[in-house]
């Protein structure tokens, strides 16, 4: 976007180039009138400076009309046509060629955006659409590529130590997605993962970026208590062993660093080899205990992902689920799959934002 600065110069520079031609004309014309003279001269013959001024004005009378006709007046009635069509030919070269708009600025490209989206939507309809994409137009999210979220349930163990299966339900887990990290944010070696009690802790660490996955603990605080006086031994051989909790990142199985259990619920410490990539291949796996009155488990989407696939499987003699899909854009709970011991959505080439999901209600029959 040309500045008042900017503009000024032009307008010198126009001004500048104006005169300079103008010079240059006077002065070629002076140079071939001093030859013709010389010529003349050398022939014996006398110049004749009334013949040299009749020949300027009859080529004035004979230049003049078609100059005024064909160029000043043609160019005065045209030049509203020829404005438009430029117009348009910039636009059509503006909106299918991202390396023309790549030459302005950010700002520029931000003021370009904002104002085509006045153009297409009411003022307060395109002020808040601009507002909602911003943040991703100054890159302060992450994306995420291939992302497919598969639950089963299925009866606990009746014989477990600390669970039973008359009070409890078992939650497999399977998260898999490519991230790519387009904030100033890098992939860390070192990163979380959290099962927490209250919802309030669970909604801090999705927003928290060295969190890899964060997800809801619906336990009774009476074997939240056993869990919390087992020793660092016991709680690592729980969540490997129990809960089968493996990590890899691009296919590389990441190692507990740390297991925490308090009043908050889990929190692991986990390490890979994987260090300050932009890009990375996530796979989480696990599975968990989960009260019968509770029956609610939230896929959560957290930052925006691309055509995500998400699947519910349950015994059906055994439970009841409905599923509440709230994705933005096109996709709605028409378009879920939902068969008897299966729920699924998959939403075909589209970005959902945060915070979006699917909630599904589980009652047990």
């Amino acid at each position: 976007m040309l500045t008042q600065e900017k503009k000024e110069k032009n307008r010198r520079g126009r001004k500048y180039a104006t005169i300079m031609l103008a010079c240059v004309s006077f002065i070629v014309w002076l140079v071939i009138l001093t030859i013709k003279y010389f010529f003349t001269e050398s022939r014996g013959i006398s110049f004749d400076f009334s013949g040299l001024l009749d020949g300027i004005l009859d080529n004035l009378l004979g230049i003049l009309p078609p100059i005024i006709i064909f160029n000043f007046a043609y160019e005065y009635f045209t030049q509203e046509y020829v404005s438009e069509e430029m117009s348009e030919q910039i636009t059509q070269t503006l909106m299918s060629d991202p390396r023309a708009i790549s030459r302005f600025d950010k700002e520029a490209k931000k003021k370009f955006v904002h104002t085509t989206l006045l153009s297409m939507l009411k003022e307060e309809q395109g002020n808040m659409v601009y507002e909602m994409i911003k943040p991703y137009i100054d890159s302060e999210y992450n994306i995420r590529k291939y992302y497919k979220y598969k639950f089963t349930l299925s009866e606990y163990p009746q014989n477990h130590k600390i669970f039973s299966g008359q009070k409890y339900y078992r939650v497999q887990e399977k998260l898999a997605y490519k991230k790519l990290y387009i904030a100033s944010n890098k992939f860390s070696s070192n990163f979380k993962i959290g099962f927490f009690m209250e919802e309030i802790e669970l909604d801090s660490a999705l927003k928290n970026q060295t969190f890899l996955f964060r997800e809801d603990l619906n336990i009774a605080v009476s074997e939240l208590n056993q869990l919390t006086q087992l020793n660092d031994s016991q709680k690592r051989d729980f969540l490997i062993n129990d809960m089968k909790l493996k990590v890899y990142i691009d296919n590389i199985e990441a190692a507990i660093n740390f297991v925490q259990i308090d009043e908050k619920g889990i929190l692991l410490d986990m390490l890979c080899q994987q260090t300050n990539t932009s890009e990375i291949m996530v796979e989480v796996g696990f599975q968990m205990p989960q009260l019968k009155t509770r029956g609610k488990i939230f896929a959560s989407i957290s930052e925006p992902t691309f055509s995500p696939n998400i699947e519910l499987t349950y015994p059906d003699d055994k439970m009841k689920v409905i599923m509440i899909p709230f994705l933005n854009g096109s996709t709605s709970s028409q378009d879920a799959m939902h068969y008897e011991g299966i729920c699924e959505i998959l939403v075909q080439d589209e970005w959902i934002m945060p915070m979006s999901g699917v909630t599904f209600i589980i009652e047990m029959k």
